[in-house]
């Protein structure tokens, strides 16, 4: 009897990378069926010099991924800003993780790193992202993807969030990861409590993340947040960061700079990674998702649709409803059926939840993360072959 035929792979939807078009990528490039040894690998596919990939509300950029000229405008000499070790393998490995954290909100994230394969270093077409002054927004890739970004979610409700990945060096005394909000508290003067309350939350929770975790180095050295950090996201110099940019279009933006040390933690260390990312699901949530009450004022630049979904009738009538409702005085009973009723419905509740719990089951596969898997398989290839490239 012969076997039966093997069904047709399931076609995938269609993509949006820049430079390449929808049908190209969808013909050459079915992510969850390449494999890590094909011989088209998905950055020789595209000519452009940067991957993004826009689907969730959060969105990640490692501008520095690259060694790129920056300055030579405005009175400043032109000069060579290294590259930034991993901080692009991180926000890839960030952005799966989102896309499990955030499953009740988005499938995914959005992210943004520089082409590994088709991206030249030192390319005089290649602007600093990090360092652009206004009228270079038009030119930036970069730029235009924040953009089209929020081009995306507008008259969705749905508030949005920026976190711009960079590297430091180590310093002497400390393993400091620096948050930086610099760009809000500059320009969003007055929105200081809304500002206050994700600098604050975001910081808490990655201290938690950090917790329990080993000492690094001879020192013995632990992670921390600093809070009010000299490298915070702004230039006051007529530069703009890429927080700087999502402030301007009206995203909070947070920039985070961490030490190298911490970078290599990140990746060799899957629990670290799993608890940082979630401390940035995390929140998100509060602010803007499960606990959106204690935004007293919703900032202006939101979707008006913001407001009705988070303070809609609904949730006024069910708090009113539940108000109206009063329990019932329980009549009084002796101790032996006080414990048959404990014992019967610990009894239900076990059973309940035996039922409730079903195995867990493997999560979605989403776009992108078949698409950071297989560019963060090229780059552990490429990072094989010896480089003298000088990194932070």
């Amino acid at each position: 009897m012969p076997p039966p035929p093997i069904p047709p792979p399931i076609p995938l939807p269609p993509m949006s990378f820049a430079g390449v078009s929808e049908k190209k990528i969808s013909a050459n490039c079915a992510l969850p069926q390449i494999a890590a040894s094909d011989d088209r690998p998905i950055l020789y596919d595209k000519d452009s010099q940067y991957v993004h990939i826009i689907e969730g509300p959060i969105m990640l950029t490692a501008p520095h991924g690259l060694e790129l000229f920056r300055g030579g405008a405005l009175g400043e000499r032109k000069r060579v800003h290294w590259k930034e070790r991993w901080v692009s393998e991180i926000v890839l490995k960030m952005s799966q993780g989102l896309g499990l954290h955030m499953d009740w909100l988005m499938g995914s994230s959005s992210f943004m790193v520089w082409n590994s394969i088709t991206a030249r270093k030192q390319d005089p077409s290649n602007l600093d992202p990090n360092y652009l002054i206004a009228d270079d927004f038009d030119k930036s890739d970069w730029h235009q993807t924040l953009i089209k970004w929020k081009k995306s979610f507008e008259g969705t409700g749905i508030p949005l969030l920026h976190i711009d990945v960079h590297g430091k060096v180590d310093r002497k005394d400390n393993l400091a990861i620096d948050v930086g909000c610099g760009a809000m508290e500059e320009l969003w003067t007055d929105r200081k409590k809304e500002t206050s309350l994700l600098k604050k939350t975001i910081c808490d929770e990655l201290q938690k993340s950090l917790e329990g975790r080993r000492t690094y180095g001879y020192k013995q050295l632990k992670m921390v947040v600093e809070r009010e950090p000299e490298l915070r996201g702004w230039n006051n110099r007529g530069f703009h960061t890429m927080a700087h940019q999502s402030v301007l279009l009206g995203i909070p933006a947070i920039q985070l700079e961490l030490p190298k040390t911490v970078r290599r933690a990140l990746l060799v260390e899957q629990v670290l990674l799993d608890k940082f990312t979630k401390a940035i699901a995390n929140t998100y949530r509060t602010v803007f998702g499960k606990k959106p009450l204690r935004i007293d004022n919703i900032p202006p630049h939101y979707p008006p649709t913001y407001k009705k979904h988070t303070f809609g009738e609904g949730s006024q009538a069910a708090s009113s409803s539940s108000a109206a409702s009063t329990p019932k005085p329980r009549a009084v009973e002796s101790p032996s059926e006080a414990a048959a009723r404990m014992k019967k419905a610990r009894f239900v509740k076990i059973h309940a939840l035996r039922k409730a719990l079903p195995p867990p089951k493997p999560p979605k596969p989403t776009r992108t993360g078949a698409l950071c898997r297989q560019l963060l398989r090229e780059m552990d290839q490429l990072s094989m072959s010896p480089t003298e490239d000088k990194m932070i």
